[in-house]
């Protein structure tokens, strides 16, 4: 047998060893990629619809303007009577919604919430959830603070979100 036949033949294989070797390293970096730009996705998805439930619940008076007189018709959720002054009844009527209205009303279906309304110095008012569930360590947690006026003193809302 030929002896610069084996060798090209040697050549060859080793040539098509790096080959799958180089395309491996690619398919798999290519994948790495790719998680990562769905996990960033779905984290900015997530960003996002806080800052709507943020500022829909802070800003907006909810429909019908006085729905914490009959929670029966509430067509959407609103804490406020303008922008971020909140409405003591409100909050109150709100606090005792169960967890799949206030999943129904803002749409939270995939996500769980929970609103704290405190006096700066943390000490607790009222608290909104849409989930009994409280977060676990293992998922991934935002937390928002705005701050808003409640019967002239400035509060602060906490909004923690997780899926």
């Amino acid at each position: 047998m030929n002896k610069k036949a084996q060798l090209a033949m040697i050549d060859l294989m080793v040539a098509m060893g790096i080959s799958l070797i180089m395309i491996a390293a690619i398919v798999i970096s290519w994948n790495n990629i790719m998680n990562e730009i769905n996990a960033k996705k779905g984290l900015d998805d997530m960003h996002i619809k806080l800052l709507q439930v943020s500022d829909v619940l802070i800003s907006s008076y909810g429909t019908p303007s006085s729905w914490e007189k009959d929670v029966n018709n509430i067509e959407s959720l609103g804490l406020a009577t303008s922008d971020r002054i909140l409405n003591t009844a409100k909050l109150t009527a709100a606090s005792s919604l169960s967890t799949s209205i206030i999943t129904s009303l803002l749409q939270l279906q995939s996500y769980k919430l929970i609103v704290d309304v405190k006096e700066l110095d943390d000490t607790p008012l009222y608290q909104i959830r849409s989930t009994a569930d409280s977060p676990s360590e293992t998922v991934t947690l935002i937390v928002l603070n705005r701050l808003a006026m409640l019967e002239n003193e400035v509060v602060k809302v906490k909004f923690t979100f997780w899926k």
